[in-house]
């Protein structure tokens, strides 16, 4: 069985999460994006944001006898957003849309542990983000695991 049905069902349950999409809307005034793809940062345009790419980087097969049918996908969450200058302190306002954005993509990612059945388990790992370095552009990066399915 391929992981490619759980990769699609990834971009599926974020899309259709309803508190994300709440949260683009009241803060972005416009849906969220998202694309399975191997771009770079640097190619995304501030009209797709808010934005989440997801990308495959690594397996970890299993060993043993079943270990072309299971293993540790690794997927790679790129989330970001452009909030522009609207009060005197949007430095603070920027870091705490980050830190809602990714709270919210957790938890969309937990409510369905099984991704509608396409893996045995997806497991959201660390995060960092990069410190609104370049504001009023905020970006992060979540790892999450996917167990794949017998």
């Amino acid at each position: 069985m391929s992981i490619l049905p759980a990769l699609k069902q990834l971009k599926t349950t974020l899309l259709e999460d309803a508190d994300l999409t709440a949260f683009c809307h009241a803060n972005f005034g416009k849906k969220l994006t998202i694309k399975r793809s191997f771009r770079d940062r640097e190619e995304i345009g501030m009209d797709e944001c808010p934005i989440i790419l997801i990308t495959r980087p690594s397996v970890e097969r299993e060993s043993g006898l079943n270990r072309r049918s299971r293993g540790i996908h690794s997927a790679r969450l790129y989330f970001g957003f452009y909030q522009p200058d609207t009060s005197g302190d949007s430095r603070e306002a920027g870091t705490d849309t980050a830190v809602e954005f990714e709270e919210l993509i957790e938890a969309a990612l937990s409510a369905d542990t099984t991704l509608n059945g396409t893996v045995s388990a997806i497991i959201p790992g660390s995060s960092v983000n990069d410190e609104g370095t370049l504001h009023p552009i905020y970006f992060g990066v979540m790892d999450v695991a996917l167990q794949k399915r017998l």
